[in-house]
């Protein structure tokens, strides 16, 4: 048996949605464009995944997909970025404008912690080695990724070994 990946293009789809308006224009132009892509990305994105549930993990990439969505859909369709993990990720300091609005090259959204709806599912948590800052849902989707590894690799052993003739 192998792993059959339903609805493979809306996967892709999302993923084009979420990069081109960033890599199509400057990082702080085009801001409604890039909240729509955003969202309907999102939602492209947890579509695909509910039809994959058949296979071992996905649901635990959907958990973590729905925590990032939510967080964004709390703060203005971005993912909030803590400054002070941006700082301690050792990632280039973006200028707090005005406005109170800085978007990041990764389709973030640089918030000060008081302005910040449900902190906690955003992205607060630096890694300095990788110079980059994760979410609780970023870990959630982690995870679920290494268990459809494990499946996939298992399922592999299983049908080698299968083929294997017995002596």
């Amino acid at each position: 048996m192998t792993v059959k990946v339903k609805y493979w293009w809306l996967i892709v789809i999302s993923l084009l949605l979420r990069v081109l308006p960033y890599i199509f224009t400057e990082t702080s132009s085009s801001v409604d464009l890039k909240r729509i892509c955003l969202l309907l990305s999102y939602a492209i994105l947890l579509f695909a995944l509910v039809r994959n549930f058949h296979i071992k993990g996905v649901w635990v990439i959907a958990i973590g997909t729905l925590l990032n969505f939510i967080a964004i859909l709390a703060n203005g369709s971005f993912m909030p970025v803590s400054p002070e993990a941006r700082f301690l990720a050792a990632k280039t300091p973006i200028i707090m404008p005005v406005n109170g609005l800085s978007l990041t090259r990764a389709g973030g959204v640089i918030l000060l912690p008081e302005q910040t709806k449900l902190r906690i599912l955003t992205d607060i948590f630096p890694v300095s080695s990788i110079h980059t800052v994760f979410s609780i849902g970023d870990i959630v989707i982690g995870i679920g990724i290494l268990v459809v590894c494990i499946e996939i690799i298992l399922q592999a052993v299983k049908r080698t070994a299968a083929s294997v003739p017995k002596q």
